[in-house]
């Protein structure tokens, strides 16, 4: 019988070529995954330098923003290292007045991110071009008219020299006062009853004057102002309201952070303590007597925003616990009047244009504060700081900073 066979021959070369095959199609596939591993690896590597350069440079950027709002002390303040997401950043900052390498108006800002083997560095020079204090063109204002009654007084000093006691200096007919060159000044007319007194200028809108009662003075210039002294407008964040804020005796704690109120009252022999940076939108304002709010502004001031009624009653305290009038600002956009009750005591900015403002009788201002109207009732007094004036406060730590860039690289 005869058997078909194929060659044992023509079977070994089809072997040999299959795994040629076989082999030509591994090295291409293993050639191919480690292209692919590659630019997977490279991109990655890329995309982690990209990102760690981006938050060198928002870690630059947050620290010229808060030397821009709240200034020198404030960027003292800040804490290194933080993180964003999985990066690690810190900024470090050398300030030309305390450096024997920088002119004393130069601030030099060098920002570092790191992730795994990855670090990137930016550096930026700034030049300190002026200063964001001194922010108000009035110290006492009253827009249609400024009223003193009997023993009301004005007089100024300057919260960057130090504390308003030390700078008590002078004596005029048994008053102590510290400078004589407040601003007193309405668009309207001015009035001093018996015994008030004005350490520095009083000065009416143009067309109207200065009237005195017996024993009553101003040291300063009683010429009509040449142009009209003009609040501008307030502009109010928008914050979602919360429930009212009613609390009763005791101690409490409130910040840092943006808050929404509709009602803030402080029961009498309350204690409210407010961390900042903070910022408080209120529709009624109420201190009942004997009640304090005070401002840790260890790390930024607070600012609040009064929409309706502000009232606060006999024997309450409204300040920092420095008593630095720097470190707080009411805005009150209401239009019914702002009552200071007797023997409140108020360190700060008050600013109301559309509302009349009253000091009862011992009440007291260390600050600045003008409203559509001002009166000062018998023995109450207003010491106008020069910090929160314009041309006042260039040298303040806690006033932003006006910065011009000069150079920024990476490296």
């Amino acid at each position: 019988m005869k058997t078909n066979r194929k060659p044992a021959r023509n079977e070994g070369t089809a072997l040999v070529v299959a795994l040629l095959v076989t082999m030509v199609i591994a090295a291409l596939s293993f050639g191919m995954s480690t292209v692919t591993h590659g630019s997977y690896a490279e991109n990655r590597e890329y995309a982690e330098r990209t990102r760690v350069f981006y938050i060198a440079e928002a870690g630059m950027n947050e620290a010229i923003a808060v030397l821009s709002s709240r200034g020198k002390d404030a960027m003292k303040a800040e804490t290194y290292p933080k993180t964003l997401g999985a990066v690690d950043y810190a900024v470090t900052v050398t300030f030309g007045d305390e450096s024997p390498h920088l002119a004393d108006d130069l601030i030099q800002i060098v920002a570092t991110a790191n992730e795994r083997q990855h670090e990137r560095r930016i550096e930026t020079m700034l030049q300190i071009t002026g200063s964001n204090g001194g922010r108000y063109n009035f110290g006492a204002f009253g827009d249609r008219f400024l009223a003193m009654d009997s023993n009301a007084g004005i007089d100024a000093w300057n919260s960057d020299n130090g504390a308003y006691r030390d700078q008590l200096t002078g004596k005029h007919h048994g008053i102590d006062y510290a400078l004589q060159d407040s601003s007193a000044s309405s668009n309207g007319n001015i009035s001093l009853d018996s015994n008030s007194f004005v350490f520095g200028d009083a000065n009416p809108g143009t067309g109207k004057g200065v009237s005195t009662a017996s024993n009553s003075f101003v040291s300063g210039s009683t010429a009509p102002a040449s142009e009209p002294v003009v609040i501008p407008p307030i502009d109010v964040p928008t914050v979602p309201t919360l429930i009212n804020f009613e609390k009763d005796k005791g101690k409490h704690t409130m910040g840092p952070g943006t808050f929404g109120f509709r009602k803030l009252t402080m029961d009498s022999n309350s204690r409210l303590t407010i961390t900042g940076p903070a910022t408080l939108v209120v529709r009624d304002f109420k201190l009942l007597s004997n009640s304090e709010i005070y401002i840790d502004s260890t790390n930024g001031p607070v600012d609040f925003y009064v929409t309706k009624s502000f009232e606060a009653n006999s024997n309450t305290e409204f300040r920092s616990l420095n008593s630095n009038p720097q470190d707080l600002t009411v805005n009150y956009t209401g239009t019914s009047t702002a009552i200071f009750n007797s023997n409140t005591e108020f360190w700060g900015a008050f600013v109301a244009p559309k509302a009349a403002i009253e000091l009862d009788s011992n009440a007291e201002v260390w600050g600045i504060i003008g409203g559509k109207s001002l009166s000062l009732k018998s023995n109450s007094m207003v010491h106008v700081d020069h910090a929160l004036m314009g041309g006042g406060g260039g040298s303040s730590g806690q006033h932003g900073l006006q910065l011009a860039v000069l150079s920024w690289r990476p490296y």
